[in-house]
């Protein structure tokens, strides 16, 4: 049989999983260990999402799994939060599983690799209250949000993304996710 692994290791930095023709999860990584609880061997419907997501992504999948014409489709499910709105990509693998296709399925959920923390503090000498900063960016937080999440005021997390532009010698804080999210593609 294939190495599974070998086919989510593109999307190392995303969450990820391959499901047999019966919706059976066959493979996982870390991040939708991390996102969707997703565990080998378990059924699609046990994902954690909200009810109406999980129905709404095990409908597409059973569509590209079944359809003859069909190889991918993309599905863009809001979030019952202010959150926005969750993108899957679902991909057909055809002559993966003795039984039939099995579909490899990407979440744009962005995962963040202990990797990432370690370059930030290696090459900008981030603290672990920046580098957790920045992870919060990434994930598209807000100032307020971060300042909600921490406990502080939304004046400290502008002053601490001030700094950070400083240490990462950049000129915004798209800068910041932009470098951030650069830096996740290197390798372990």
């Amino acid at each position: 049989s294939p190495d599974l692994m070998a086919f989510l290791q593109p999307y190392d930095n995303l969450a990820a999983f391959i499901v047999s023709g019966s919706l059976r999860i066959e493979a996982v990584n870390r991040g939708a260990f991390a996102w969707f609880d997703a565990a080998a061997g378990d059924q699609m419907d046990r994902l954690r999402l909200p009810a109406e997501m999980r129905a709404a992504l095990i409908e597409t999948t059973q569509t590209v799994l079944r359809g003859q014409h069909v190889s991918e489709k993309l599905l863009k499910v809001e979030l019952p939060t202010k959150g926005g709105a969750m993108l899957f990509r679902i991909l057909k693998m055809d002559a993966v599983f003795k039984d039939g296709p099995g579909a490899l399925v990407v979440s744009a959920q962005f995962h963040w690799r202990d990797s990432v923390s370690t370059l930030l503090e290696n090459a900008f000498q981030l603290t672990k209250a920046e580098q957790s900063v920045v992870r919060f960016l990434v994930e598209g937080r807000t100032a307020r949000d971060i300042a909600d999440m921490r406990n502080t005021s939304e004046g400290t997390v502008r002053g601490q993304i001030k700094s950070l532009i400083g240490k990462m010698n950049v000129r915004s804080q798209t800068d910041i996710v932009r470098l951030t999210m650069t830096l996740n593609k290197f390798p372990d």
